[in-house]
């Protein structure tokens, strides 16, 4: 396929390289990531899991993820990297309807690291071939809006767990919902991968394309960068694996608890927005340094004495920065340095679930020690700040030209 605008390319249109690279989002984060999140606290309740094994099975699958996406990061022959996405996509629905069925620690903590996998294969290889896709079709600069796909399902999913634990339903009864919900957002995101995968033949330039043989440019600031995302990688998901289950081990808020994931959803659905504009105004370093700085209030907000509105904040603060950040961290990433988009984005999503593998299993640890979750999110508040002093040195500042996401050119920009 050339880099004629969207008109010129026949077999493909804006409107599907989005629903296609939306689709493999809300499939390998919404679905295959998070959803555990708000049926976890129904998990402990029945005595399925113990916060101990809960931080287990937690960790394992931040530790499939961190597999997946260090064996994306290594694969590049675009024939491969398309088999791959799609059987990644196949084993998310599977391990969601396995869930349902897992009887042990054992098998859910096996069941998520093979989920975990996929996610990393899926996150990488999907956002690689959409972003460039996107470039090659002349929508470049509507790139942000693949990332509507993590808040549309966080905040879905969470609407039909609400809906189903209303009408008494069990946490498996909330696993087979969500592999309900996974399958038509399975065909939809399969054939449009299939369509984008015809368009661009496999010996042109792809996500998969080789690295420029030599590049001028520093490799500290991508260092400085993964440093900084790692730490986030770490500290947010603390918050965001126990959210929902901190809310309902207080008493008086216990009937917010699927609530405050809802909340994180439609936060998080405009926040690569509103960060994207913050960076023109603000500079892009100087951005990503904030919203770690609000991730890391946010994550105490429950602790501060305010009741619902406390839950309020600390769901908006999660869900109105964890997706804003990721898709600046990776229009950073391309943009400082000459790397394939599957080899940056496979190395940022490395060290992001390098950060995520101890957070849950050491809060979990913690958590069940010291009775609170208040020590575990004190953990994450200065994880995250560590994060965005990181992300600040002067040494990690790209070139001025490269801040502003708006004149990234198609080859540097997602």
């Amino acid at each position: 396929m050339n880099d004629a605008p969207p008109a010129a390319s026949a077999p493909l249109s804006f409107a599907l390289v989005l629903s296609a690279g939306a689709g493999v989002l809300i499939l390998a984060m919404g679905i295959g990531r998070f959803a555990y999140t708000p049926i976890l606290p129904d998990m402990l309740a029945s005595g399925a899991l113990s916060l101990r094994s809960a931080g287990l099975v937690a960790g394992a699958n931040f530790a499939g993820y961190f597999a997946g996406a260090v064996l994306a990061t290594a694969v590049s022959a675009p024939l491969a990297v398309q088999r791959l996405l799609i059987a990644s996509l196949v084993l998310l629905v599977l391990t969601t309807e396995a869930m349902a069925l897992g009887t042990s620690a054992g098998d859910f903590i096996a069941i998520r690291f093979a989920a975990g996998i996929a996610s990393g294969i899926a996150f990488v290889y999907g956002i690689a071939i959409a972003i460039d896709t996107m470039a090659r079709i002349g929508a470049q600069r509507h790139t942000l809006l693949i990332f509507l796909g993590i808040g549309i399902s966080i905040s879905g999913s969470g609407l039909l767990i609400a809906g189903l634990q209303a009408i008494g339903a069990d946490w498996r009864d909330l696993w087979w919902g969500m592999s309900v919900l996974a399958l038509p957002v399975f065909g939809v995101t399969v054939w449009g991968f299939d369509r984008v995968a015809v368009a661009v033949p496999a010996s042109a330039p792809t996500s998969g394309a080789q690295e420029p043989a030599a590049s001028n440019r520093s490799a500290w600031p991508f260092i400085a960068l993964s440093l900084g995302y790692a730490c986030f990688g770490m500290g947010y998901i603390i918050h965001a694996t126990y959210l929902p289950t901190l809310v309902r081990s207080v008493p008086s808020l216990e009937h917010w608890a699927t609530w405050s994931w809802v909340v994180v959803g439609v936060a998080a659905a405009p926040s690569p927005f509103i960060w994207s504009r913050l960076s023109d105004i603000l500079g892009l370093r100087s951005a990503i340094a904030i919203s770690f700085v609000a991730e890391a209030i946010a994550a105490l907000a429950p602790f501060a004495g305010l009741g619902v509105a406390g839950v309020a904040i600390a769901a908006v603060g999660l869900g109105g920065t964890f997706v804003g950040i990721s898709s600046l961290i990776i229009a950073r990433g391309r943009a400082i340095t000459s790397m394939s988009s599957n080899r940056s984005i496979g190395i940022l999503t490395v060290v992001f679930g390098a950060g995520q593998i101890l957070g849950p299993i050491f809060a979990g640890y913690l958590a069940a020690g010291s009775g609170s979750f208040l020590w575990p999110s004190v953990a994450a508040c200065g994880v995250l700040l560590l994060g965005a002093w990181l992300s600040t040195r002067p040494q990690a500042s790209p070139a001025p030209a490269l801040m502003d996401t708006r004149r990234l050119s198609s080859e540097a920009a997602p």
